[in-house]
């Protein structure tokens, strides 16, 4: 996990290593919020929700030869991303103009 701003960079690796044989989601939650990555990691109605707590903060969550992020679901690529999951799942609209001008912006 990486929290990069312009300013300051803050990363941290968690293996099997980290949490243990048997963890619990609440163990995995407080190793990722108290790693000094100033980021909120929390249960949401669909999974585990990692936000960064940086303004302008860059959040990046990547694996290290291993699968838990994936199987966590915690793995986000444009591939799987969908326009309507954007802008806080508001998604984007459209704008009257010319073509070579703006075409899509968000609500």
């Amino acid at each position: 996990v990486s929290n990069v701003t312009s300013t300051s960079s803050f990363s941290s690796t968690f293996d099997v290593g980290t949490f243990g044989s048997s963890v619990t989601v609440g163990e995995v939650l407080n190793q990722i919020n108290n790693a000094g990555l100033f980021v909120d990691a929390r249960i949401s109605e669909t999974g585990i929700d990692i936000f960064s707590r940086l303004s302008g903060g860059r959040l990046t969550i990547s694996e290290n030869g291993g699968t838990t992020a994936s199987e966590l679901g915690l793995l986000s690529t444009a591939a799987r991303a969908t326009l309507g999951n954007l802008n806080n799942g508001l998604g984007i609209g459209t704008v009257e103009g010319d073509e070579g001008e703006c075409c899509a912006v968000s609500r």
